[in-house]
């Protein structure tokens, strides 16, 4: 008799009934008093006379351990009969699904890699939001001829406002898709399902779809052995009991920024992005390219066919997560992600509400200072986090949350503690980062002056960012300035602002440094705001110093000057001498750059002069060489030299790199005035280098300026292009205003041959 998994059974149910109990040394009648069944009727079930039922086949299985071969004996002999039915249960996918190629492309890996004898499972897991579904059904779609046998589709609901599905029910629903009677069913027990639904699955070729799956414990009975069989599992949570079963894991990620706006266009028509790509753009990063955000943000643009999206982008930044959790709906964001929250063990509901404060990416060192918690501590729950894909980790101990989880985190914070408990973390948040921040800046500019910071507390003391060298630094400051806008926001509204301006100047160097001149003035005017609320002189001087600076570099002359010559007579009262040298210095710069060379002479005499009443060894020697650049302008070539080889002494001596770095360069044009191309090139070459070992890309570029000029003096038109054009690029790419003079330069030259320099 041949069963419905297509195989001629070895043996019957009769002759293993005969086999098992003689094993067990039972007689017939002894069985028959064992399990409640007659002499006469076991004995036709032995001789093959009569067919058994489930129940029977299930009753004698456990009475003489077998282990549900005679169930599955049984079943073929009862189901033998039957013609299975092919089950086509994948619901439509989202018509207009994109993205999430790398995910397509592991599912397809699997289900190429089935081969005669075995079954594969993959568990497909992300945040709330993160399309696991579509992306599912969008495969499942493509790939369903590869499955002639059908497709089983199961949604358990756990994340779901409802009770999850247990998975004997999904059973007799797939047993019953399968084409078992529904009296067999009920005759078979609920613990004898499983075996039942493998036994029909063998040899079979089905595609079985588990979706929004809770646990391994939901799904485990209902993974096939049959070959040629494939499940997939949808789920938040890792399911670690299925990976053990040799499951392959793939994680699905947020959108592309490309997706969102290919999703975007989809829905609201190519045209309103076309005409609009910035607010689409806009609306794109608002929704964390959260597929389900994106999603929902497209069809409430969509709904308003008669509004600009750069109008309807500017509504969804004032509250992104009440724009994606349309009211009265069950399936918004905020409903997604918070299902995700309350299934959280206490400690990690709490670290993840108060992660929320913070942006950015996170260190687990910032998690504890915020939770007050041990390292250790933090560290194990902010993985709890990640398992649940809340978060992401990022690099060893760095972790990211998305916008949007982290709106949920906030308000779930502002709901659950008291003010003067969410005060308190924004304080050790605040003292971490403007601590770490202090020391990353004293080791990007080991020779600045930096502004003097309150002792931290105890807690924080050892929680702090030290990094060891310039390169670390820099890392460190790459990573957290996200989080400079909202430290200073919140240390202001905590009553702490001499927090708030100190970390908006400790930024100023990494800031100016890598050409990020708007944000800097950004941070400066803020924190200048709030010092002078708080009538901190200390602090406004601070601030007018940096500001000006600031504007200086970007051209906005007359500004930087006011202000810096406000922090000259802030200075000048507080008898702080070194920083009114300072203001002196930037001072000469500022006009230095506006061509008036005989003020910046003059100004830059003075605050060397200061600095040297001070024993400011660093302050002289920057004096210096902005007094040598203004003899150097001035047509003084001499005492330009001999200012400027004084200068790269001091710098050498002390160590500073970026101070022997911006002497190189300035001695380079003294040396070309002077027609000495071939001292010039190598000071010029000498002072990139040390740039590019800084990762000092706009002192790299004001280098090149330099270089070019050399090159274009020497007649050496296409070096000189390729210089100027390398510092255009730098220039160009940072917004730095630099880019005019590059660009200028250019354009004396004529443009290169085709086909190369």
């Amino acid at each position: 008799m041949t069963g419905l998994g297509g195989r001629v059974p070895s043996v019957t149910f009769g002759s293993e009934l005969r086999r098992r109990r003689e094993e067990k040394d039972l007689s017939l009648r002894k069985l028959a008093d064992k399990v409640y069944y007659s002499f006469g009727y076991l004995s036709k079930l032995e001789r093959g006379e009569a067919i058994p039922g489930l129940k029977v086949a299930a009753d004698l299985d456990e009475a003489l351990g077998a282990e549900q071969q005679l169930l599955e004996l049984a079943a073929d002999d009862a189901l033998g009969g039957l013609r299975l039915s092919k089950p086509a249960q994948l619901p439509p996918g989202v018509a207009d699904h994109v993205g999430q190629r790398r995910e397509l492309a592991c599912l397809e890996e699997v289900r190429a890699q089935i081969t005669p004898g075995s079954a594969r499972s993959v568990v497909v897991t992300g945040g709330a939001g993160a399309g696991k579904t579509s992306l599912v059904l969008r495969w499942a779609g493509q790939v369903a001829e590869h499955f002639p046998d059908g497709q089983l589709f199961a949604d358990f609901g756990g994340w779901g406002p409802g009770e999850c599905r247990a998975p004997e029910a999904v059973l007799e629903e797939f047993l019953s898709a399968l084409g078992v009677p529904s009296v067999m069913l009920s005759l078979t027990p609920r613990e004898q399902l499983a075996a039942l639904f493998r036994t029909l699955l063998a040899e079979r070729r089905l595609l079985l779809v588990l979706d929004d799956v809770d646990s391994s414990e939901q799904v485990l009975p209902l993974l096939p052995n049959a070959p040629g069989c494939m499940v997939v599992v949808t789920s938040r949570h890792r399911l670690d009991g299925i990976n053990r079963t040799g499951a392959m894991q793939v994680t699905a990620e947020g959108f592309e920024p490309a997706d969102s706006r290919d999703l975007l266009a989809r829905v609201v028509g190519q045209a309103r992005i076309d005409a609009e790509p910035a607010a689409a753009e806009s609306i794109a990063a608002w929704c964390s390219h959260l597929p389900l955000a994106v999603r929902i943000a497209a069809d409430q643009c969509a709904a308003h066919p008669h509004r600009s999206l750069t109008e309807l982008a500017e509504e969804l930044a004032e509250d992104p997560l009440d724009w994606v959790s349309p009211p009265g709906s069950t399936a918004g964001v905020r409903e997604a992600i918070g299902a995700s929250y309350e299934r959280l063990p206490g400690e990690a509901a709490q670290l993840f509400r108060f992660a929320g404060i913070a942006r950015g990416e996170l260190e687990v060192q910032t998690a504890a200072a915020i939770s007050d918690w041990p390292v250790d501590r933090a560290r194990r729950w902010m993985q709890h986090l990640c398992d649940e894909h809340l978060i992401v980790e990022t690099a060893r101990d760095r972790y990211r949350m998305a916008d949007l989880v982290r709106a949920t985190a906030a308000e779930r914070l502002r709901a659950t503690e008291q003010p003067e408990t969410i005060a308190l973390a924004v304080r050790r948040w605040v003292q971490w980062y403007v601590h770490s921040a202090s020391a990353a800046s004293a080791q990007l500019a080991p020779h600045l002056d930096l502004p003097a910071l309150e002792a931290p507390d105890l807690a924080i003391a050892s929680l702090i960012a030290t990094p060891v060298n310039s390169i670390a630094a820099r890392r460190w400051w790459e990573l957290n300035v996200p989080q400079l806008a909202p430290v200073i926001e919140h240390a202001a509204e905590i009553g702490q602002p001499r927090a708030a301006w100190s970390v908006a100047v400790l930024s100023g160097h990494y800031l100016a440094s890598t050409t990020r001149y708007r944000d800097w003035v950004a941070a400066m005017s803020t924190a200048a705001t709030i010092a002078d609320a708080a009538h901190d002189d200390h602090g406004k001087a601070w601030c007018a110093y940096q500001l000006g600076t600031a504007l200086a570099v970007l051209r906005r002359h007359d500004e930087a000057l006011a202000h810096l010559s406000h922090a000259v007579r802030l200075r000048d009262s507080l008898d702080d001498r070194v920083g009114l040298a300072w203001a002196h210095c930037a001072m000469a710069a500022t006009v230095l750059d506006m061509g008036r060379y005989e003020d910046a002479r003059r100004t830059a005499a003075v605050a060397a002069d200061e600095f040297r009443l001070q024993d400011n060894d660093f302050g002289v020697a920057t004096a210096m060489v902005w007094l040598g650049t203004a003899l150097q302008r001035l047509g003084v070539l001499d005492q330009s030299l001999t200012e400027l080889t004084g200068a790269l002494a001091r710098f050498d001596k002390l160590g500073a790199a970026d101070g022997v770095a911006l002497a190189l360069v300035r001695l380079s044009d003294t040396y070309r005035l002077q027609g000495d191309h071939d001292r010039a090139l190598d000071h010029v070459n000498r002072g990139i280098a040390r740039r590019r070992q800084l990762q000092d890309d706009g002192g790299v570029a004001d280098g090149l300026l330099a270089r070019g000029q050399i090159h274009h003096d020497q007649g050496d038109v296409a070096a000189a292009r390729r210089a100027w054009a390398g510092a255009l690029e730098i220039f160009d790419e940072r917004g730095d205003p630099r880019a005019s003079d590059a660009r200028a330069r250019l354009a004396t030259i004529p443009p290169p041959p085709r086909g190369g320099w």
